[in-house]
């Protein structure tokens, strides 16, 4: 697979994935059709766990696609000594970032329930 046709499928599966958001973001059944009412009166503690879970979640979605890639690469590499180190690098550094996120995802949570929850859970 050259490097264009793979680019131009990458690119087709992102824009697929991101198409794709609003059908499970409102599979609870949220009518389009209708405005909320207001602002939902919810406070900080809630605010900052919704960004840090959507973060998480496109941090995740970003490293498993960089694992795919770099799964590619490594799988594509016919024996170039080259190409199988940039695969593994790759990997490497979509695990380190799952990683990353995962503890700051707690670091987050900790420091949210500890200073203004005012629980730890």
């Amino acid at each position: 697979m050259t490097k264009t046709k793979f680019k131009t499928t990458a690119s087709i599966l992102i824009l697929l994935g991101f198409a794709l958001i609003p059908y499970f973001v409102l599979a609870d059944g949220w009518n389009v059709g209708d405005p909320p009412e207001g602002l939902p009166n919810v406070g900080l503690e809630k605010v900052i766990l919704n960004i840090t879970n959507w973060t998480l979640g496109i941090v995740a979605f970003l490293a498993v696609l960089f694992l795919v890639w770099g799964g590619v690469n490594y799988v594509t590499a016919a024996g170039n000594e080259e190409q199988i180190e940039t695969a593994k690098r790759i990997i490497r550094y979509a695990l380190l970032g799952l990683v990353v996120a995962g503890i700051s995802y707690a670091a987050v949570k900790v420091i949210v329930d500890v200073f203004i929850g005012g629980k730890f859970t």
